[in-house]
């Protein structure tokens, strides 16, 4: 086969396919370069979903009449000169393809003026073949670029495109994202004709994010900002009532460029530390600045994708940035009327009262007549796995994939472990939930999940190297596993012992007990053996969503914590809310369920109609 240089044509096309994807990439590249031109005011509009028509226009530095036919040339660029300023990039486009490549599968119109020039200019090219020659027109200074029949001479490319609404979705979601990555841009984007949002360009991101995702969202965002160590971290993240099922509102960029990492949504993920139902994503936008050399842009065709010289100290400041924000800025939930139907009702079933209590955990003397425990029923050992053994109160309450955005309305600046500390003990009631009165209303916890919250921190921040608290048994007690939680317990033996387990294989899935984490020694947890079971049920189900360490203390904590149904003394209750004030995020027990509800005033005296 005779090796032969590809037409100008067929090059310019095979360059096409590999920045130009679809309608949002094109949009993405013109956005781009209107800010590299230091625009102030950005318009987006596109019809059909960016097929027929997409127009960008800035009112940036404008392209000179004399350069508009090399701006349309192959590697054609102001950004670089040599090799070495790879190395500093300080522009988001830089290669000098995005423009032959929109102009080789499009009819595109360029219409151009700077701040000089006593006209503008007018270029056409018609699927990368000039029309006419460049001619003066008129136009305010900028740029703008008009897309039409986009892939009409690739008809092959067109089938692969999505449906209308969905490409113009894409397109949404990027302008959406630069929007937020310059809130001092004024940018405007249009669907059809229809204007979809329109910044102010202020330069307040929160004002932003109010008038793309609205007042419900932005009034529950709250700030992030971390500067350490070469690495700034700043944005919003949504407060733990505010999430989705998936990752798209999720929003990061690189000195100023959106990009999509996966590794720092997880992070972004992991500063909630649980404290998201199972399956559901926060909504946050990031805004990363870091030494220009520290990070590869020119790692992916599309630049979407960066690489990190220190991934490793990038992943920990997100992560560290967005659990300081969440613990400083983190409000309290207030009751809000939810809709209750077959597919999103709640079996809450309460255990019936009985008199356990909880003294070696919270240090509190009992009666001798308190002592006296019921065995808490365990599970049916033939259901499938993993199991819980939890009562169905205390499990976390499964979110429908179809559910919308979940919100409550929450005071603004409202911190709840400084609020805490104003709270003022009423009393116990359904032996379930404790209520206080504090500033602007009624509070109510969930004993259960403030408990678990304190003993989740105390065992999971535990030093490293200090051994975990254990009792020894007075009589060792053997337990026979199945083969399931044999396998997990071989499997993580030595994380399961630094948490306070003394155990010891005797033969095949039998095993002897000598000690467990003091935790679980309360009167209230079930026998030893039993508990073991559990734990490992329950570690199994855990470490699918966290880490082991998280997942084993997050399991001994919701088994050693006071339950629902168990009556609790005034000493009790204050030192369940003394010790959650203490803790870093008090907001959520580790598997994502609030510890404490406010009612607020307003909202009382409207139900009694004194408003």
């Amino acid at each position: 086969m005779t090796i032969q240089i590809l037409p100008p044509n067929v090059a310019a096309q095979i360059a096409a396919g590999e920045v130009v994807e679809r309608p949002a990439s094109v949009v993405k590249e013109l956005v781009e370069n209107a800010l590299d031109a230091d625009a102030t005011q950005i318009s987006v509009a596109i019809e059909q979903g960016g097929t027929k028509l997409i127009r960008v226009q800035d009112n940036g530095a404008g392209i000179p009449a004399d350069q508009v036919v090399t701006a349309f040339s192959r590697h054609a660029t102001s950004k670089l000169r040599t090799a070495d300023d790879l190395q500093n990039i300080a522009t988001l486009g830089f290669r000098g393809e995005a423009l032959p490549s929109i102009a080789a599968v499009s009819q595109l119109t360029c219409v151009s003026c700077t701040a000089d020039a006593q006209a503008a200019v007018q270029y056409r090219i018609r699927f990368g073949n000039p029309e006419q020659p460049p001619r003066p027109a008129g136009a305010a200074n900028g740029t703008s670029l008009t897309v039409e029949d986009l892939f009409g001479n690739q008809p092959a490319r067109l089938k692969f495109l999505r449906t209308k609404p969905t490409e113009a979705a894409h397109v949404q979601r990027v302008v959406a994202r630069y929007a937020m990555a310059y809130p001092h841009v004024r940018f405007a984007y249009a669907n059809d004709g229809n204007e979809t949002f329109r910044t102010n360009g202020t330069g307040k991101l929160q004002e932003t994010i109010l008038s793309i995702m609205g007042h419900d969202v932005a009034s529950k965002m709250l700030p992030v900002l971390l500067d350490a160590d070469d690495v700034n971290v700043s944005g919003y993240v949504g407060n733990t009532d505010l999430h989705r099922s998936n990752r798209n509102d999720i929003s990061v960029t690189v000195n100023g460029r959106w990009i999509q990492d996966s590794n720092l949504a997880y992070a972004i993920e992991q500063g909630y530390s649980n404290s998201l139902p199972m399956g559901r994503r926060p909504i946050a936008v990031i805004h990363l600045v870091v030494p220009a050399e520290t990070v590869d842009v020119n790692a992916h065709p599309t630049k979407q994708e960066v690489r990190f010289r220190h991934e490793s100290k990038i992943f920990a400041a997100v992560q560290r940035a967005v659990r300081e924000a969440l613990s400083s800025h983190g409000t309290i939930h207030q009751a809000v009327s939810r809709p209750f139907g077959p597919a999103g009702q709640r079996n809450y079933r309460r255990p019936a009262p009985d008199n356990a209590r909880f003294d070696q955990e919270l240090s509190i003397r009992q009666p001798a007549d308190k002592q006296n425990q019921r065995a808490r029923p365990m599970p049916d050992r033939g259901n499938p796995r993993p199991s819980t053994g939890r009562p169905e109160s205390e499990r976390r309450s499964p979110r429908q994939p179809e559910d919308p955005l979940v919100t409550t309305d929450l005071q603004a600046g409202q911190n709840l472990r400084n609020t805490i500390l104003e709270l003022r003990l009423i009393g116990q009631a359904q032996r379930t939930f404790i209520l206080a009165d504090g500033p602007n209303g009624l509070y109510v916890l969930d004993q259960h999940a403030a408990h678990e919250r304190v003993i989740f921190d105390r065992v999971f921040r535990q030093r490293t190297g200090q051994p975990a608290d254990s009792q020894k048994l007075m009589l060792p007690e053997r337990t026979t596993l199945d083969e399931f939680q044999h396998e997990t317990l071989v499997q993580h033996l030595e994380l399961i012992e630094q948490q306070g387990f003394s155990l010891q294989h005797l033969s095949d899935l039998t095993w002897q007990i000598n000690a467990l984490p003091l935790p679980l020694t309360a009167p209230h947890c079930p026998k030893p053996e039993h508990a073991l079971q559990q734990l490992l049920d329950e570690f199994a189900a855990e470490q699918i969503i966290t880490s082991p360490q998280q997942a084993i203390a997050a399991t001994i904590a919701c088994h050693s914590a006071t339950r629902a149904g168990d009556a609790l003394s005034v000493a009790e209750m204050q030192a369940i809310l003394d010790q959650l004030a203490d803790t870093p995020e008090p907001h959520h027990c580790p598997h994502g369920r609030p510890t404490i509800v406010q009612i607020p005033t307003l909202r009382l005296e409207q139900e009694f109609r004194r408003r």
